[in-house]
């Protein structure tokens, strides 16, 4: 007693506090991990958008200053589906619906096409897309819906057909 220091009754709270300690070491360890993991997360959902917006420019076209020229080309649109609408009017007015397929994030829908000849009426759906096929784009397959109007010019009883992208679609009986 008289080097100055306390007697420690030997009731275990020593063997209490290393174990106490190493706990509080692991519970550390564990918070210091998972706040690194959190923040790799964060920065992981944070650089998508990012990436998305560096690829392409508003509206889903691509960014023309990704490209040395900034040329686009036409190119056919994948059909998903096309569906007859029947306007309520005297006469009728026909259009159809069509849902096109935007198969990168550099594909940007362009426009419909309409050519009637008797009887068949032929649409065609058109995307733009980067001239230089080397160019990356974001692999995000993405849907255009829009609506081709046909117009009231069709004699009642006699069938027509609808070719979409030169694939029959529709076959409808006109009123």
């Amino acid at each position: 007693m008289s080097d100055g220091s306390w007697p420690i009754p030997d009731t275990g709270h020593i063997a209490n506090y290393r174990q106490t300690r190493s706990e509080i070491h692991i519970l550390r360890w564990r918070i210091t991990n998972m706040a690194r993991l959190r923040t790799l997360l964060l920065i992981t959902v944070l650089s998508l958008p990012i990436a998305v917006l560096a690829s392409c420019a508003s509206g889903g076209v691509a960014n023309d200053g990704l490209l040395a020229s900034g040329e686009r080309k036409r190119v056919l649109a994948p059909i998903e589906a096309a569906e007859l609408v029947v306007r309520e009017s005297f006469p009728p007015r026909y259009a159809v619906r069509v849902t096109s397929g935007l198969p990168s994030g550099c594909a940007a829908f362009d426009r419909i096409e309409l050519k009637r000849e008797g009887r068949n009426l032929d649409l065609t759906v058109w995307n733009m897309v980067p001239a230089d096929d080397s160019v990356v784009c974001t692999m995000i397959y993405a849907i255009a819906r829009n609506t081709a109007e046909l117009g009231s010019d069709f004699a009642p009883g006699r069938t027509y057909t609808v070719r979409v992208n030169g694939e029959a679609k529709i076959t409808f009986t006109a009123r």
